[in-house]
């Protein structure tokens, strides 16, 4: 079967589209803990992380879906030819977006001040990696030469 558009496949596996790569503010976090054996993070760091992942993600997930709901209303609006209403629609979107934007810098600052200064070197160098396309699920000592 086909991928479907935006996604990616790399040696036969499956990714989920990289959306968080057009965001202004990565999502540090997920990518921290992803690659904490290569960080060597120590376990009060995984710890911190931890928690503040288990205390925000409700948030997160709330805002992901109100912003969803906001561009589909957008969407449905302007196809059945209502585009009067989505001013206040976009208002929404917006509000919502600096939300989760918001969200995204406390949880950036959260990492920095978790992270020493040569942890945060290796993350942002993994970040930076990822965003160009060296996408992997597996962290980056681990993977093959191919890759480079």
């Amino acid at each position: 079967m086909a991928p479907k558009w935006g996604h990616q496949h790399h040696h036969g596996r499956h990714h989920k589209p990289m959306h968080w790569a057009k965001s202004p503010i990565p999502s540090l976090l997920p990518i921290a803990e992803r690659h904490a054996a290569v960080l060597h993070l120590t376990p009060e760091q995984k710890a911190t992380l931890a928690t503040w992942q288990k205390e925000h993600r409700p948030i997160i997930k709330r805002d992901w879906k109100r912003m969803r709901q906001d561009s589909m209303a957008i969407r449905k609006a302007i196809l059945s030819g209502d585009v009067m209403t989505t001013q206040p629609l976009l208002g929404k979107l917006e509000s919502d977006r600096n939300a989760m934007m918001q969200m995204k810098l406390d949880q950036a600052i959260m990492v920095r001040k978790t992270l020493t200064p040569e942890q945060w070197l290796q993350l942002s160098e993994i970040t930076q990696r990822m965003e160009h396309g060296h996408w992997s699920h597996r962290p980056m000592a681990k993977r093959s030469s191919c890759h480079s």
